[in-house]
């Protein structure tokens, strides 16, 4: 058998929503799950949060409809997935349809943020605002400060790009500085992004082709004349009208609207949001001030004929105000006036009126249309008549309160009937399409006697009360959240091994629930997690639900859990960090559907949540070890500490409930929460392990480091100085000392990398580390086999295993493309083995398990020829891809242990001679004489007239083949 040699293992990658992976380290990653799909290499599709497969949505903000096509053609810009969702009918489409057509990625799974300076300068970040002229497609690229068009865009092939040929802002695709060409404010230039701040941007046409744009950020709404844009490969046209400045080069936006006296300023615009023309050839341009912490917008409307610096004819959202020595005016009369973000607006049949969609008080508000609208004497904006969106307000008998003006009516769930911060609508055939930002999806209302019934028809999400980020159901994890301050990350991962099935438990921290998989061996990318825990079910993800307060735990619900242990009974222990507490489910795979929780520490019982430090209280409990036999090491990264509970018995019951610490390590006692550097002192403190002599492992996440503690009964009860320190780290996560070997992996999301340390006995003698790539790792564990588990912030969980090399049998040539029925050798990389038996086949039909080894392409087990410990040869199955790359895993059958695993390149065909010898670059084909069988050579020539049989495989997919490995009927 021919021998190969190399130095690298396969990554597997376990995704339970959109993901890839194939690492190299001691470990290769090979499988994922967290993502949609698998891909080779470290390559992702999308680092998004949740499921991203074509049909979910993160923060859409745009919708277009073209109504010119039959039945018309429906654009949804998916705003923070950058790239625009495409439905060939928006008339009848079934809940939670998948796009048609997808514009400014790749495919269904891709989300990157594109633009100049990335590899594809014409397609988009951040795409806001949609219109359709003509057919054509425009897009407020607001990432990339700019508007593109794309002509017709359901006429290009599928699978090929859209390229736009008109671009406002920019001089080529190539620039997107904001009010280019040199910062200054002008005609052509516009501004919707500087950093990381974007402001979405709105944009529409009047009865003249004209287009008409609010420049958000140089305060300002601008016409660009069809003329100048009607033309092919447009760049940089400039506006002939401003409205909201004085001219073209000033940005002023003095109080407007943020006081009343502001309010009432016809001739300013504060940052535009929105845009809209009625029957009447009316424009009506919604403005807010973004320094206003009610966000306090209004819609100001112009009449016809338009010049720069026009005065607006009536202004809409000025509400009353209490008066010097007046009594306050009514919520109700503030409310029906009183508007938040203005970020729609859109015109019903008739004398129906008009509608706004009031983004910042999550509503929509229906006007009588601007001829009924009372004098400004009488009243100096109109009151609205009715809204959708609160079960109280205007149009109830039920006076206006608090939830009134809140997101989903004050709830945590979505409804039919409610939404969070909705962005953009559109109004056709007597439905409004809604685009709901913050529940990320979109909604299609009915109108029903001067006002919208609940929705009835729904894309981004499968139903009506989910709306997190894209989809969940329970294969996806949320593993990053953006806040103010920048990304949080953070995942927890354990294995329970003390059954034949090793079972997976995941902290999915920002959906706020631990998803358990049965058997950590079978798991796939895009495979289902087999229960969920602090949800009522796989498609809900809210804070101790059901009240989504963080402030009110409950027994059953959970609040950012991170850290994750099992005990060798099977239960499992969970830092429920946003509660302030650890709590213990029984054995929750014995107990399916009626998970519980028995214990908790950190707090006094399931409902309380105190955070001032104590021995009995924590604030935010991240990792989870256990201490030996002797208890449980919680760290409290909030408060700069590890906490140490003894075990009653060797363990804990409920009558531990609020169980005081007897030991802190990193603060000199249980009240100081004080961050240092000392080695008796740490700084946010993230996961923990131990090893088998009971020492604490602590990852010091704050001073980039590891800190190692004499076993648990040398150390003293409070300030115990390290015995060890791993220094050196860039901001590290997670842990694991391997309890049989005593190897330590510490996961380094600053480097992107897992580091390898030999035992402690070896590392305090100087040892180093070995570093394995992975993306931005957060988690790391070991299974019973010495496979690593990282769960990575790219929202997946990744599966590193021996790694594999597959060649054509019959050419030796290492990454030379397979195909499908060639025939085919894998060889194990760095050491690694495929077991330590041997078997060969017996014939035809071959067999798809050898010596208790079986050869999975894409999950499809494979004909085998031969199985030894350096070698495998097989035949690849007929259903195998010819493109791209096939993921191949070696299992053990009897166990499901994962022997090898990686990633082979593919192609349609593959062909290969087979050779019996070769001297330098000169080889021998085993050409056969076909007189008397004997193999060919200049030794032994065929002769004059006779006949030879050559041998070849790889020819790849032929029709009506048989079936795998057997021979035609």
């Amino acid at each position: 058998m021919r021998s190969h040699k190399a130095t690298t293992l396969t990554l597997l990658t376990f995704c339970a929503g959109a993901c890839y992976a194939q690492v190299t380290i001691n470990p290769v990653p090979s499988r994922s799950v967290g993502q949609a799909r698998q891909l080779s290499g470290y390559a992702v599709d999308t680092s998004a949060p949740n499921l991203v497969e074509g049909r979910e949505m993160y923060q859409p903000a745009g919708i277009a409809l073209d109504t010119s096509a039959t039945p018309p053609v429906l654009y949804v810009s998916d705003t923070q997935n950058n790239r625009i969702l495409v439905w060939q009918n928006a008339s009848a489409f079934s809940n939670g349809k998948p796009a048609d057509r997808i514009i400014g990625q790749l495919n269904q799974y891709a989300t990157a943020a594109y633009g100049p300076g990335t590899s594809r300068t014409a397609w988009m970040r951040a795409p806001s605002g949609l219109a359709v002229l003509d057919g054509d497609l425009y897009v407020v690229d607001s990432g990339n400060n700019r508007v593109l068009r794309f002509r017709a865009p359901l006429s290009v092939p599928a699978g090929q790009p859209n390229v736009p040929d008109l671009v406002i802002g920019q001089s080529s695709l190539s620039t997107h500085v904001a009010n280019a060409p040199n910062g200054l404010v002008t005609a052509g230039g516009i501004f919707t992004t500087s950093g990381s701040g974007i402001i979405t941007g709105a944009i529409t046409f009047d009865s003249n082709k004209n287009l008409w744009f609010t420049d958000p950020g140089n305060n300002r709404v601008l016409r660009y004349p069809y003329a100048a844009i009607s033309g092919n490969n447009v760049f940089a046209p400039s506006a002939d009208l401003e409205l909201g400045q004085f001219d073209f080069t000033s940005v002023q936006t003095t109080l407007v609207p943020g006081t009343d006296t502001g309010r009432r300023t016809k001739n300013q615009i504060n940052t535009p949001s929105a845009l809209a023309f009625d029957g009447s050839g009316n424009l009506y341009i919604g403005d807010y001030n973004p320094s206003d912490p009610f966000n306090t917008s209004r819609v100001l409307v112009f009449t016809p004929p338009f010049s720069s610096g026009q005065t607006a004819a009536r202004i809409m959202g000025v509400f009353p105000v209490q008066q010097q020595g007046q009594p306050a005016p009514a919520q109700q009369a503030i409310f029906s006036q009183r508007m938040a973000d203005v970020q729609g607006i859109f015109f019903l049949p008739g004398t129906q009126g008009m509608g706004i969609v009031d983004s910042g008080f999550s509503r929509v508000l229906i006007f009588d249309p601007f001829a009924q609208w009372p004098a400004e004497t009488t009243s100096f904006s109109p009151v609205a008549k009715a809204l959708f969106g609160h079960a109280t307000g205007i149009a109830g008998t039920t006076s206006l309160d608090s939830k009134s003006i809140a997101a989903n009516d004050g709830n945590p769930q979505s409804s039919a009937a409610t939404v969070s911060v909705p962005q953009a609508a559109v109004f056709y055939n007597n439905e409004l399409f809604l685009a709901d930002t913050y529940n990320n999806r979109l909604i299609v209302l009915p109108l029903q006697n001067g006002n919208f019934a609940a929705a009835y028809r729904l894309l981004g999400q499968d139903r009506y009360d989910s709306n997190d980020i894209n989809l969940i159901e329970g294969r996806e994890f949320q593993f990053t959240s953006v806040t103010a301050s920048g990304v949080a990350a953070s995942a927890g991962l354990a294995l329970d091994t003390s059954t034949d099935a090793p079972h997976l438990y995941v902290a999915d921290t920002y959906n706020h629930r631990i998803l358990g998989f049965k058997d950590a061996r079978g798991v796939k990318a895009g495979a289902a997690a087999d229960l969920v825990i602090g949800q009522p079910d796989m498609a809900t993800s809210v804070c101790n639900y059901p009240s989504g307060d963080p402030n009110k735990p409950t027994q059953g619900g959970l609040c950012y859990p991170v850290g994750v242990l099992v005990d060798g009974a099977g239960n499992l222990y969970v830092a429920d960090s946003g509660n302030g507490r650890v709590v213990r489910y029984p054995a929750p795979f014995a107990h399916i559907g009626s998970e519980a929780a028995d214990v908790v520490l950190g707090q006094i019982n399931f409902t309380s949540r105190i955070t001032d430090p104590s021995q009995y209280n924590m604030a935010a409990p991240y990792g989870l070890a256990f201490a030996g036999a002797n208890g449980l090491l919680v760290s409290d990264s909030a408060q700069n500490r590890v906490m140490y509970f003894p075990f009653t018995n060797g363990g804990f019951t409920s009558a531990d409930n609020g169980k005081a610490a007897t030991k802190v390590f990193g603060q000199p006692d249980f009240t100081t929460i004080t961050a240092g550097n000392a080695d008796n002192q740490m700084s946010a403190p993230r996961h923990l392990s131990s090893d088998t002599d009971g020492r604490p492992y602590v990852v010091d996440a704050g001073n980039g480091r590891v800190l190692v503690f004499d076993q648990i009964n040398n150390t003293p009860a409070t300030g115990a100085h390290a015995a060890f320190t791993v220094g050196g780290l860039n901001n590290p996560f997670g842990i694991n000392v391997n309890p049989n070997t005593g190897e330590i992996w510490i996961s380094e999301y600053g480097a992107s990398q897992v580091r390898k340390y030999p035992k402690y006995d070896s590392l305090v003698f100087g040892a180093t580390s070995v570093n394995t790539p992975a993306n931005a790792p957060l988690a790391v564990i070991q299974d019973q086999y010495g496979d690593v588990m990282v769960a990575e912030a790219t929202n997946r969980v990744s599966f590193y295993f021996p790694g594999l090399a597959g060649t054509n049998w019959a050419v030796n040539i290492p990454n030379r493309a397979l195909a499908p029925n060639a025939i085919a050798s894998l060889y194990p990389l760095s050491g690694g083995n495929f077991g330590k038996d041997t078997a060969q086949s017996n014939g035809v039909p071959l067999p798809k398990a050898l010596a208790d080894v079986q050869v999975l392409i894409n999950g499809t087990a494979t004909p085998l020829y031969y199985v030894g410990p350096g070698q495998i040869n097989f035949v690849m199955p007929w259903s195998a891809p010819t493109s791209g790359y096939a993921d191949v895993q070696v299992t053990k059958v009897s166990t499901g242990q994962v022997l090898a695993a990686g990633a082979v390149p593919m192609d349609q065909v593959s062909p290969g001679i087979p050779i019996t010898s070769c001297n330098g670059s000169s080889c021998q084909a085993a050409v056969l004489n076909a007189k008397d069988g004997s193999i060919n050579s200049p030794s032994n020539p065929v002769a004059r007239g006779d006949y030879i049989s050559i041998y070849a495989t790889g020819q790849g997919w032929v029709p009506n083949p048989p079936a795998d490995g057997d021979v035609p009927a």
